[in-house]
């Protein structure tokens, strides 16, 4: 069975005050392109399927007019709700939907619904956890002594009251931050401050394929068959140097499966570039996303109205020059100084790794700033 991964279209997005809604149009239009060439039976989409809670009248009609031509191809389509997403909202009309072949999970309700399909090689099954918080599993927990108390047992406990035959495939879409996930800094996700929403990859074992939404890094995590797929367009400019694309994800007989990546092409790229005001104002002209960065030790009068006879679509404009790099090491130091040694380190740490430290080594960097403070006295 061959089935398209998909997560985080943040439609109705903008991005620095510029609506992205035909961008969006334009990278579902290549999507579905893909999904004939690739002769695609099954379509996932795990979550975040929406920017906001309330979207704009312009997204839902996307994400309407995107279901009606999956709908024509005959696609069994499996969706879940992301944090951005209204669970309610999104699985307005599930029911109606179902017979349709579109499945939505809009919100977790105290079981994991699952789908079974058949192919040449036996049945596989596809199981829709849409985003979980530990008060969202606890709702369907009595026992005060069983109830998930962070991000991992939440999940956990949601998929205990998962049904999963291990001599079948099976395929789970979840939306959530698997631990050792590469985040970029400035990314354009939300993530918990200090790591506390990040989940074991472990508890997705009993699957053979993890759809993963949330990061929009593409990327796989903790093993081959676990892929965050990403976002199909760039919404940061972090994001600039990464390769958009569609996973394609063949399942063969039980213990076999081949994945595949075809790239996207947006109606804009999104880049940077930096120079004096003279050097850029001479480059060739372009109507991609721009983020500009002067050089020139002076600010320009008026410099983005100028720059915009070169880049129309400038979203972003900054300088760097001594007066800049000035104030940056100024707010650096006076962040640093309201800070402890051990907060710096935990802060550094999370930065490099995505994950937190635990009681043992925080205990160790206790002891060793200890030691090297008694030392300087």
């Amino acid at each position: 069975m061959k089935i398209a991964h998909l997560a985080d279209l943040h439609l109705g997005k903008s991005v620095n005050g510029f609506s992205m809604i035909e961008e969006q149009k334009h990278i579902l239009q290549e999507i579905l392109d893909i999904f004939k060439e690739q002769q695609i039976q099954t379509v996932c989409i795990a979550g975040d399927v929406y920017d906001r809670q309330i979207p704009s009248i312009e997204a839902v009609n996307l994400l309407n007019w995107f279901l009606e031509e999956l709908n024509k191809e005959s696609y069994e389509v499996f969706m879940i709700a992301g944090n951005h997403d209204n669970g309610d909202r999104l699985s307005f009309g599930s029911s109606i939907f179902d017979q349709m072949h579109i499945h939505i999970a809009g919100n977790f309700s105290g079981t994991v619904p699952a789908y079974e399909m058949e192919d040449e090689y036996g049945s596989i099954v596809f199981h829709l956890l849409p985003f979980v918080r530990p008060i969202t599993v606890n709702r369907y927990i009595e026992d005060e002594n069983e109830k998930a108390g962070d991000y991992t047992q939440a999940v956990q406990k949601a998929l205990q009251r998962d049904t999963v035959d291990p001599g079948k495939r099976n395929v789970i879409l979840s939306h959530q931050f698997v631990t050792g996930t590469q985040v970029d800094e400035n990314g354009s996700e939300e993530l918990t401050v200090g790591g506390l929403d990040q989940v074991a990859g472990s508890v997705y074992d009993a699957y053979d394929y993890v759809c993963l939404g949330h990061i929009h890094r593409p990327q796989k995590v903790c093993r081959e068959t676990m892929l965050y797929s990403g976002t199909p367009l760039k919404y940061s400019f972090s994001e600039c140097s990464q390769v958009k694309s569609v996973p394609i994800v063949t399942c063969k007989e039980k213990g076999r499966i081949e994945i595949a990546y075809v790239p996207l092409h947006p109606m804009h790229e999104m880049r940077e570039i930096s120079g004096t005001f003279h050097e850029i104002m001479q480059a060739e002209k372009s109507e991609d996303y721009m983020h500009v960065t002067l050089r020139d030790e002076e600010d320009i009068p008026d410099a983005i109205r100028s720059l915009r006879q070169v880049f129309p679509n400038i979203m972003k404009l900054d300088y760097d020059n001594r007066r800049t790099q000035q104030a940056q090491h100024s707010e650096m130091a006076a962040e640093e100084m309201s800070h402890s040694p051990m907060e710096i380190f935990a802060s550094f740490y999370q930065s490099r790794t995505t994950a937190s430290l635990n009681e043992e080594q925080k205990k160790l960097m206790e002891d060793l700033i200890q030691e090297i403070w008694e030392d300087g006295q």
